[in-house]
């Protein structure tokens, strides 16, 4: 058999397209369906591959129940929806509230089954306490799901400024039914081991580089919300890592012990972590700029700006 010239070995080379993984940032080819490094799906489905399912869903005697139903908010639901707002400010004494609260706050009215059980049931309290125990990326899911289930998927982001040239695009529509989903499919893949560049000295044992991680839950990052950024990542990595290295359980991981990891090994971590709670990538590409340039902006999340068929973008609005 004739060996092949180099030309042609570049030419079927050429044929594979790179990929990254959105997972772990590493690149492979196109032709692979998981990452070699991390095992994670290359290419995300979009809401609308994916349907009315939770990302991840409730973990029930090794089964993860991922259905949901929703209502649509019409005039009794949106006076719903405020009036216990108003009793929420108050009794929070308006201390200022999280988008995350926002959202809860809105599915609590608008979620009518949940795992196969009926949601709308329960007293608004527990119903309250049932979201807090979802993992992160669900109620964001959900949240969307109500949003194009009431208005449609099309929402318009008005005066944006590109970030390559500065200049002013007037609107562009983005279609929610498009955004990427990152998934959980089956119970195993809960778990997914983490390897740190540096390691990190845990239980008065050094270089520890192995970890297990699990998705963080929406009560974790409610816990959080008064810290500061670098407090906040800290109690992010305590819930979501279960295991390090031959110790097993990791429930005792503290402040000590982060402090002896490095900045590469906690980015890296934190990125690893964030990308594994599942959930819709509220960032979408933007396009037609003069400078044939696109950029990528978040889409607004606050209530009263997600649920408009437009939005006046402001980077200072949407948390």
């Amino acid at each position: 058999m004739p060996s092949q010239s180099v030309f042609e070995l570049l030419n079927q080379a050429n044929e594979v397209e790179l990929i990254t993984c959105k997972m772990c940032g590493h690149t492979t080819t196109s032709d692979q369906e998981r990452c070699p490094h991390c095992n994670a799906f290359l290419k995300l489905p979009t809401l609308a591959q994916y349907g009315k399912r939770l990302p991840i869903g409730i973990l029930v005697d090794r089964r993860l129940l991922k259905d949901f139903e929703v209502r649509k908010v019409d005039f009794k639901v949106e006076s719903e929806i405020s009036e216990t707002w108003k009793r929420f400010i108050e009794k929070a004494r308006r201390e200022q509230l999280t988008t995350l609260q926002y959202i809860l706050n809105v599915l609590c009215h608008t979620i009518t089954k949940l795992g196969g059980r009926d949601f709308q049931e329960l007293p608004f309290a527990q119903r309250m306490a049932v979201l807090h125990k979802l993992y992160d990326g669900d109620p964001y899911y959900m949240y969307t799901y109500v949003r194009i289930e009431t208005i449609g998927p099309n929402i318009d982001l008005l005066n944006l400024e590109c970030f390559n040239c500065g200049n002013q695009i007037p609107e562009f529509s983005a279609d929610l039914t498009s955004l990427e989903v990152a998934t959980i499919e089956t119970p195993n893949d809960l778990y997914k081991e983490v390897m740190l560049r540096d390691g990190f000295t845990f239980s008065k044992r050094e270089g520890c580089k192995r970890l297990k991680i699990q998705p963080t839950t929406i009560n974790s990052v409610l816990n959080a919300s008064s810290l500061n950024a670098t407090q906040q990542k800290a109690e992010q990595i305590r819930e979501a890592v279960i295991e390090v290295e031959d110790f097993g359980d990791a429930s005792f991981l503290d402040n000590h012990d982060l402090e002896t990891m490095t900045k590469p090994d906690f980015d890296m971590l934190i990125k690893v972590i964030s990308r594994h709670t599942g959930g819709p990538d509220w960032s979408v590409t933007v396009e037609g700029c003069k400078c044939g340039k696109d950029f990528r902006v978040l889409l607004p999340a606050r209530y009263e700006d997600f649920f408009a068929r437009s939005f006046r973008y402001d980077l200072g609005r949407i948390f």
